[in-house]
Parts: structure tokens; sequence; C-alpha cells
């Protein structure tokens, strides 16, 4: 998937942030989620599921993108692709 960042939106924008009311559930402002989609000409209601894996794949490809181009690390994010490799570890 090839994301179109339309107005060069900068991750912090994203406000990543642990909501640990929710188990750990990862918080973030879906209206740059929607830009985002709309620009790509992806159909956003595909990021709206319970499951969460495609909405992070998303977030993932937006931060790699962002550190390609020289962006700082989000101490939120470097956490989540701790987290993701240690439950891959584990399976």
């Amino acid at each position: 998937m090839k994301l179109i960042n339309p107005e060069n939106i900068p991750l912090s924008q994203l406000k990543l942030a642990w909501d640990y009311s929710t188990e750990g559930n990862i918080e973030f402002d879906w209206t740059l989620i929607e830009e985002i989609c709309d620009a790509s000409g992806i159909e956003v209601s595909e990021f709206h599921d319970e499951r969460g894996d495609d909405v992070c794949g998303l977030v993932h490809q937006w931060y790699a993108e962002h550190l390609a181009h020289g962006g700082e690390k989000d101490p939120v994010m470097e956490e989540i692709i701790l987290q993701a490799k240690i439950e891959e570890s584990l399976k």
C-alpha cells in the first residue's frame, strides 16, 4: 500500500499515546488517519475494525517513512515496535 501524506503531516500530530484504562490500547487522532486514507485512495472503513492490525500497519508504514525522511523517533511508536517483536519471538 502506498501512503500519501497530503500535507506532510508530522507524525507528532497523530498524538500517539497509551490508554492504560483499556488494557494498554493505543490512542491516536483518527482524523489524520482519515486524511491519509482519503489522499491515498484507501477506504478508511478498512481500518475501523476491532482487530486494529490494519491501522497499526498503516501507522507503522507512516512511521518508517517519517524516520526515513529524518524524523525523530517517537517513544510510543518505539515501544509498540518493541512489544510486537517480543510477542513475535514468543510464538
